[in-house]
């Protein structure tokens, strides 16, 4: 599911440019991904409201928030 995302994100124009933002982009993509399976890993393994979960959650927010920002401040 993420890796389409991931793929897809070869077509925009931040990304396309090359160099560092290129790489900065990629490496923060891949860091979401590896968070998102940790949290669904956690979740798989307790509940949903355990705080290890719930912390997995705020981590990937944040890193969520961060592509965000990079995205519409060029």
């Amino acid at each position: 599911m993420f890796k389409d995302f991931l793929a897809g994100e070869k077509d925009n124009k931040h990304i396309k440019r090359g160099g560092k933002m290129s790489i900065l982009f990629r490496n923060l993509l891949e860091e979401i991904e590896t968070q998102r399976n940790d949290m669904v890993r956690l979740a798989g393994e307790t509940s949903l409201s355990n705080y290890k979960v719930i912390e997995a959650s705020k981590k990937l927010d944040c890193l969520l928030n961060k592509y965000h920002l990079l995205l519409i401040n060029k």
